[in-house]
């Protein structure tokens, strides 16, 4: 979780939005806009037929605490956007490309916290795989297989 100021910071923006509270929490992030909750950071992206601020309307009902855009709201979106105080909206410049970076700052660096076990060879790489997973699940840890 990471409070509106500590985000802004993150990716160097400028506040705007007098009277608006910065201190506000972002409890997780979402693309989706179909699972975007109260307090929750949307990042609204262009999809394969549409932009994520198309949704705008439905997303602003739940109540999120930011919205991350890469595309300047058009004039109606913004005034939805200036009826719903409490939720903060950032343009960023290429967000798509710097997203991986900023979900990891946000997660607090998710990937330091798991551990990968390889396996290479000519045979028996699946049976191996499949054996060390059931070994580690038997022993109560978590597990996954790709």
């Amino acid at each position: 979780m990471k409070t509106l100021t500590q985000i802004q910071s993150f990716l160097g923006l400028e506040l705007e939005g007098g009277g608006r509270n910065f201190d506000n929490a972002v409890h997780q992030l979402t693309i989706d806009s179909r699972q975007v909750k109260a307090g929750d950071g949307f990042i609204a992206l262009q999809g394969g037929q549409v932009h994520g601020l198309d949704f705008l309307t439905s997303v602003l009902e739940q109540q999120p605490a930011l919205i991350l855009t890469d595309k300047e709201p058009n004039t109606e979106q913004q005034r939805w956007l200036d009826e719903h105080p409490n939720t903060v909206c950032f343009v960023v410049k290429d967000i798509a490309m710097s997203l991986g970076r900023f979900s990891d700052w946000f997660y607090e660096h998710p990937s330091q916290r798991i551990r990968v076990v390889g396996i290479t060879g000519t045979n028996g790489k699946t049976s191996t795989a499949f054996y060390t997973a059931q070994l580690l699940d038997a022993l109560g840890k978590k597990t996954a297989l790709i």
